[in-house]
């Protein structure tokens, strides 16, 4: 009966909140016979994959459109304000070696994986509406390890590292590379290993 005598607006507001704005549930609030709620963050160790192809503003189906871009709901570069963004983290190392890496954010921790050569290691999530969203890497070979943003929308130009709502870091046996893949695969260097 409550809803009823509250201003519609309230409702939305409500609604709103606990399907978008509210965080997940932690590891740690989870009852044991249920598992933690982690819908919108998902990562695995997979063959490394190819990055999108680039596509140009007339048949990229996100491009802006009249009346959108900056401000609106869709960008050519980051894709739809709703969607999935994707961070790979590829391993080119030579002579057969593995890179280790653990990412994390302030409210998820993906863990430690071993990636094997030729491979990356993965995950998606959705970002905050509030544009605040950061995940850091720790990636080491061997004994050295380099850390960095993986993902930061508070950077002074976050969309420099992502395009089609993918962004790819690459392990070389000098540094981490960021693979600028709509500008024919350009690697910029990242990180060198100490």
């Amino acid at each position: 009966m409550w809803i009823t005598k509250a201003p519609p607006i309230a409702v939305i507001i409500a609604i709103f909140w606990l399907a978008v704005v509210a965080p997940p549930a932690s590891a740690a609030d989870a009852t044991p016979a249920s598992p933690p709620a982690q819908e919108d963050v998902q990562d695995s160790v997979v063959p490394a994959t190819s990055p999108p192809v680039k596509q140009d503003a007339e048949t990229d189906d996100r491009a802006p459109k009249p009346g959108t871009g900056v401000g609106g709901l869709v960008d050519s570069k980051k894709g739809s304000w709703w969607a999935y963004m994707h961070v790979h983290v590829v391993n080119e190392l030579s002579g057969g070696r593995a890179v280790t890496v653990h990412c994390k954010s302030k409210n998820n921790d993906m863990g430690v994986h071993v990636v094997p050569p030729g491979s990356e290691y993965q995950w998606r999530f959705r970002p905050s509406i509030f544009g605040n969203t950061v995940f850091w890497c720790h990636v080491a070979k061997g004994n050295v390890e380099v850390v960095f943003d993986a993902f930061n929308e508070e950077d002074k130009d976050p969309w420099e590292r992502i395009h089609m709502d993918n962004t790819y870091w690459v392990a070389r046996d000098d540094a981490v590379y960021l693979r600028q893949f709509w500008k024919n695969n350009n690697m910029v260097f990242w990180r060198k290993w100490p």
